[in-house]
This record gives structure tokens, C-alpha cells and sequence, in this order.
């Protein structure tokens, strides 16, 4: 009975340990180039996964803090206060080469067009079904360009990437473009290389 009571103190003063958000009691404090505060400050710590405010000096953090009045213990009438306006901030972090831009944009213009296990897509049949299914369940109006993302000619069954005319089956009144998963590649149907100026005796560019 003892032990369980000795280790259930121990426990409760690691967890009064852990839960203090505000700085020690003693100082002095460093004072902070820059104060970030008032947004949605994702700290990556599981324990606290959200901060009030981020205090910065000579471009290291400095403190990180749950409680937005503990901010004057790091800064004078130097620091610079940065308004979040409830905008997310975010640990920096390196993008290893996994395009989260387009990945952005795929969600909010485009559809997606990948092969299982991903998508459906098979055949370029499917494309231009998915493509014709797209414009009518979005009620898109003639001339609004379709964006589709993701195909792939390794996984559809005509081994191909598919053609302008492929394309135009799906919609001749639409311009069509749809990017391959490679990011690389991008075909479009008639209408949509008409309107950049494309015809059958531009000649390829250097490269292409």
C-alpha cells in the first residue's frame, strides 16, 4: 500500500512539473526580438500540441507558451509583437521533394485521376468517363477549363498517355488539361491548345 502510495505522489508531481506553461518564477528573462501570438501555434509536442505565443531572439525560439500573459516576461519596448490574426503557424520543416503545393492545388481546383490504389482509374476510358461525370455533377458551364490530376500510362490497360482526341471525347466545348502523376507531363485536349495558340505546325521546343 505504501509503495502504490509513494509512486502515485511521484506521479503527481512529474505531471505538476509537466503541466506548467508559464516561465520559472525566477530571472532574469531573455528578451525577444519577436513575439508571435494571437493565431493557431501547432508546436509538433504532443503534450502540448498548442501554444499562445512563440518569443524569438537572434533567430532562435526562445519560449514557447500556453499563456499569453506570461509574453511580457520576454519582451520590452524593442520587441516587435506579430500579430497572428488567427492565421497557423508552424515548426519549419524541409520539403522533401513531396509537393505539397500541388498537392494544395489538386485539392481546391482539380480532380484526381489516379490509378489503384488511389484512385479507380484503369483505362483511358475511365479518364474520360471521370472527366464527363466531373463537368456534370459540378454543373461546369461551357468554356471553364477542367483540371484533372494523377494519371498514370505505366497502369492504364492501353499502356499510352492519352491524346488530344482521347480528350475531346470527354468534352469539346471545355478546355481539358490533365497532369500526369509524374508531375512532368501535362496533355490537353483540341480546345484547350487551340486557345494557347498551339496548332499541328508549331514546332516542338528545344527538348521537347
Amino acid at each position: 500500500m505504501m509503495k502504490k502510495v509513494v509512486i502515485s505522489l511521484i506521479l503527481l508531481a512529474i505531471l505538476a512539473v509537466c503541466g506548467q506553461s508559464g516561465p520559472p518564477h525566477t530571472g532574469p528573462y531573455p528578451i525577444a526580438d519577436t513575439i508571435y501570438h494571437n493565431g493557431v501555434i501547432i508546436t509538433m509536442n504532443d503534450l502540448y500540441p498548442l501554444a499562445h505565443y512563440v518569443a524569438v531572439a537572434g533567430g532562435n525560439i526562445i519560449a514557447v507558451g500556453l499563456d499569453s500573459s506570461e509574453m511580457k516576461y520576454y519582451s520590452n519596448k524593442s520587441t516587435v509583437l506579430v500579430d497572428l490574426k488567427a492565421k497557423t503557424m508552424i515548426p519549419g520543416f524541409v520539403d522533401a521533394h513531396s509537393h505539397f503545393s500541388l498537392t494544395a492545388i489538386q485539392m481546391n481546383q482539380g480532380f484526381d485521376l489516379s490509378p489503384p490504389p488511389f484512385g479507380s482509374v484503369t483505362s483511358i476510358a475511365d479518364i474520360i468517363t471521370n472527366i464527363q461525370n466531373y463537368i456534370a455533377s459540378n454543373n461546369i458551364a461551357a468554356g471553364k477549363i477542367i483540371y484533372g490530376m494523377g494519371y498514370s500510362d505505366i497502369d492504364v490497360i492501353e499502356h499510352r498517355h492519352p491524346s488530344r482526341f482521347d480528350l475531346d471525347a470527354a468534352s469539346t466545348v471545355n478546355p481539358i488539361c490533365i497532369r500526369h502523376f509524374s508531375n512532368h507531363i501535362m496533355t490537353c485536349n483540341s480546345l484547350a491548345l487551340s486557345l494557347v495558340g498551339y496548332t499541328d505546325t508549331t514546332p516542338n521546343p528545344p527538348g521537347g
